[in-house]
């Protein structure tokens, strides 16, 4: 962990609070990084200000992040990107549970169990090295540090069908 993260009640247990900083992120080592054609990402995320990155991997890799415009944004290679407005409580500190689900060449993006945005997406390569929580890949030294906090990060080398996004939004009581 940076000295700008700490481990605070968060949606589920502890959760990650991450303080917009340069030292804000959480970086897990790795040689390389193969997002490949059927993955799904989910989390929970909670923004206190501006926008960041959420997830992200090395160059040419993938990017989960939130912009100033309350518009969530998933990149894979190169330029190619999706990206929808998310609910008007996003700015207001609030958790919202994010998923990301890749078949093939379709991507998908769901907040709180609700399809945002769908596409075609070119093919994710693979990157040279690690997957950053809180920040954007190492190779730019823009950063892009998110201030709020992240929980229950999953990733899964299937698809996920709905009704398993309905029972993580579930399980992390979105309906309660």
């Amino acid at each position: 962990l940076g000295s700008g993260v700490t481990r605070v009640d968060g949606r589920l247990g502890k959760a990650l609070s991450l303080d917009g900083t340069a030292n804000g992120k959480v970086v897990f080592a790795t040689d390389s990084w193969d997002m490949g054609n059927r993955r799904t990402i989910s989390l929970w995320a909670k923004q206190t200000s501006g926008g960041g990155r959420l997830l992200s991997s090395g160059a040419g890799g993938f990017e989960l992040f939130t912009g100033t415009d309350t518009r969530l944004h998933w990149r894979g290679s190169g330029s190619q990107e999706r990206n929808a407005t998310v609910t008007s409580s996003w700015a207001a500190g609030n958790w919202h549970h994010l998923v990301v689900r890749r078949t093939g060449s379709n991507c998908q993006i769901f907040l709180d169990t609700v399809l945002l945005a769908e596409g075609a997406q070119g093919s994710i390569g693979s990157t040279e090295g690690p997957l950053i929580v809180g920040q954007r890949n190492q190779q730019d030294g823009r950063g892009f540090a998110l201030n709020g906090m992240i929980d229950e990060i999953a990733i899964w080398n299937r698809e996920l069908t709905d009704d398993d996004i309905v029972a993580l939004w579930n399980d992390g009581f979105g309906t309660g």
